[in-house]
């Protein structure tokens, strides 16, 4: 199922402690990547030689997502920034299945659990596009409204800035429209959408209830 694993990282493992625990993690198990990205990530040099391997990596991920993680199609999520540990576990899953989508299956399928490892921290690693003033006033919803919905019911896993650490999806920076209609997929369980907690966290909340919230996110 894995590709041949990323030459620079592999080579500089070699010479490091982290060789066994990486080259015996095929296939790895989601808490087994984890650690070693933590690992990874805990080590500059180690660190910057993933997010080198990882650029390279991700040049087919480029067409939708984009160059630098900040997507070309409004639908599409911008990987920018995004939590590592998050994007780890949702590469993971589309690797195993657990998350289908054709192209994304066709795409992680290939790549060998250090390639993940390093993919997930070149992206983590962008920096965020903020959305412009002019932008926040194009979207629809009421951004004080939005922000009584995120304290009462996002909050607590999202953090106050929309990057808390708890190995959530950080949602600052993020598409108008992906934001929304992944909050409608999850409001409506179809679409793959169906975490029981977000399920029925964002279960009863209305279109306007969405747009206010969304709104709200684009000033995070």
């Amino acid at each position: 199922m894995y590709g041949v694993r990323s030459r620079l990282l592999g080579a500089l493992l070699a010479f490091s402690p982290l060789a066994a625990a990486v080259a015996h993690a095929q296939p790895a198990g989601i808490e087994a990547l984890q650690q070693n990205m933590r690992q990874i990530m805990s080590n500059p040099v180690l660190h910057a030689s993933a997010v080198r391997a990882g650029q390279e990596r991700a040049l087919l991920c480029t067409v939708c997502h984009g160059k630098d993680g900040i997507s070309t199609r409004d639908w599409i999520p911008n990987l920018a920034g995004q939590n590592p540990a998050f994007l780890l576990e949702q590469m993971h899953a589309y690797a195993h299945k657990l998350r289908i989508d054709m192209n994304m299956n066709k795409l992680i399928e290939s790549m060998s659990p250090e390639e993940l490892i390093n993919v997930a921290l070149f992206y983590a690693s962008q920096p965020l596009q903020a959305r412009t003033n002019l932008e926040r006033s194009e979207q629809p919803g009421d951004a004080a409204r939005g922000k009584r919905v995120y304290d009462a019911m996002c909050l607590r896993c999202h953090g106050p800035d929309g990057r808390d650490e708890k190995g959530y999806a950080w949602l600052a920076g993020q598409k108008s429209t992906y934001l929304r209609q992944s909050l409608e997929r999850y409001r409506n369980a179809d679409d793959g959408r169906i975490d029981p907690d977000m399920r029925q966290i964002v279960g009863g909340l209305s279109d306007e209830e969405i747009a206010n919230l969304v709104n709200f996110l684009g000033t995070l």
